[in-house]
């Protein structure tokens, strides 16, 4: 009975053990998709659309797979047409994809796939 539960610990131990956990440098590079880039590095992490752009927070608050990062961004209106808005982001990665959220949902914003290393063109906000 005794080796009995000593093989379930050490099974219960590998388990957890092989659970993916990541750091702040494994979300760096530029992540791109539906009109939108994320470029992340040890230095800078910008966030750019359209319509919203601005950096993030750094370092990243990583958990397993996970980070949350603040954000202020700037609305890309034009002339005339400039505004701040308090933005966070949420991602979750998982090979060479990051499905990423913005909130709060009023700015307009995502949620998106993100593919590491797709160029992505920036259009004029609307």
């Amino acid at each position: 009975m005794r080796y009995r539960r000593f093989l379930l610990a050490i099974a219960a131990a590998a388990a957890v053990s092989c659970t993916e956990s990541l750091g702040p440098a494994d979300f760096n590079g530029t992540w791109g998709g539906d009109g939108v880039r994320l470029t992340m590095s040890p230095t800078i992490a910008r966030f750019e659309s359209p319509c919203w752009a601005g950096d993030l927070t750094l370092p990243l608050v990583v958990d397993g797979r996970e980070f949350t990062a603040l954000s202020t961004l700037q609305s890309q209106g034009g002339v005339g047409q400039s505004e701040s808005r308090s933005a966070t982001f949420k991602g979750e990665k998982s090979g060479d994809q990051i499905q990423l959220t913005v909130s709060p949902s009023s700015l307009g914003l995502g949620p998106y796939t993100l593919i590491l290393g797709q160029q992505v063109d920036i259009l004029g906000c609307p």
